[in-house]
């Protein structure tokens, strides 16, 4: 994918302003390790935003990569200065954006980065469906009420037993980080028999004798929503907008890259993160599903944003998706 010409960038922005800003600008961005941020680890590995940075007339742009666990670690890096761009789930998004709307922090998405399968599966053979899960069962999902996967839960149960029911299958869940899941639904007698994984566990667990998916994200939503989204404060946005549409024209380069070469994108995110438990060919399954989607395009944001509203757990509803993202990616066909 062609690089963005420096006039499309910044248009009759001086360059000379640009580079005299500041004597060394600087970015700082904050991920977590999982493929969902793949083209962060595409724009680190292959220094992108170093490199359009150059040709903008900012040779020495600093650029610094932060590696946390969770979103709460995120959330406070943001906000105390020390990073200026996050990579977050697309329910933190929104949980950041409802709690500092119309403030000069007011934090909105930058860009979705990926919408990949997420499935709930059991080794449990008498359950065919989430209406035959019973008091033996037992789910896994990263944190009970508040993670992603204990949502899509909810989301499903409120849709197979009425809305005032959407916590029915919660007393069932069990809180577990993913490779721990993997390893108790490889015991036949541990007492977590299901799991909603994601990728690259989905994957494995898709291998193993026995276990099949009874759900996935695309049944309950519709479509295969948005994962992960990378997002930053207004205040950055408008005070260092070189920066800005610099990050937005490398996500776009990385978006490309990827969609290009798998190959190409699988050696920048091994190479970004030092991933030694993940193989190369799983990588590639990963990236090579149909399913899987390396797109600036947000998806299923105004349904989980609905839900959340609904259930109390964000106080403001957006009127439609586009209020979450800055305006180059709210132009986009999403939902």
């Amino acid at each position: 994918m062609a690089r963005w010409p420096v006039a499309i960038l910044f248009g009759a922005m001086s360059l000379a302003t640009l580079s005299q800003a500041s004597a060394q600008p600087e970015i700082r961005i904050s991920r977590t390790t999982t493929m969902a941020y793949l083209p962060l680890m595409v724009i680190e590995h292959e220094k992108l935003l170093e490199q359009l940075a150059a040709q903008a007339g900012i040779p020495n742009l600093k650029v610094s990569y932060h590696t946390f666990t969770g979103p709460s670690a995120q959330f406070d890096a943001l906000f105390s200065g020390n990073v200026d761009v996050v990579a977050v789930g697309s329910t933190a998004l929104i949980t950041l954006w409802a709690r500092t709307k119309g403030t000069q922090n007011e934090v909105k998405g930058i860009s979705a980065l990926a919408s990949m399968p997420i499935a709930l599966s059991t080794r449990n053979p008498q359950v065919k469906s989430i209406r035959d899960f019973s008091d033996r069962d037992r789910i896994a999902v990263p944190s009970v009420q508040v993670s992603f996967q204990a949502m899509l839960l909810q989301m499903a149960a409120a849709k197979e037993w009425g809305a005032e029911n959407y916590k029915k299958l919660d007393p069932l869940t069990v809180g577990l980080g993913q490779m721990d899941a993997v390893a108790a639904m490889a015991q036949p007698t541990h007492e977590v028999n299901s799991d909603f994984a994601t990728p690259p566990f989905l994957y494995i667990e898709r291998e193993m004798p026995g276990i099949r998916p009874i759900i996935t994200m695309k049944e309950i939503l519709g479509e295969n929503g948005t994962i992960g989204t990378a997002a930053t404060t207004t205040r950055f946005r408008t005070t260092k907008p070189e920066l800005y549409k610099i990050l937005h024209a490398a996500l776009a380069e990385a978006m490309g890259i990827i969609a290009a070469d798998k190959g190409r994108a699988v050696d920048g995110y091994l190479g970004a993160t030092g991933d030694k438990k993940t193989t190369r060919d799983m990588l590639l399954k990963i990236a090579n599903d149909p399913d899987v989607e390396f797109n600036m395009t947000p998806r299923a944001m105004k349904s989980y944003a609905d839900f959340m509203f609904k259930t109390g757990s964000i106080k403001r509803q957006p009127e439609n998706w586009k209020e979450l993202f800055f305006s180059e990616t709210a132009q986009l066909n999403g939902s």
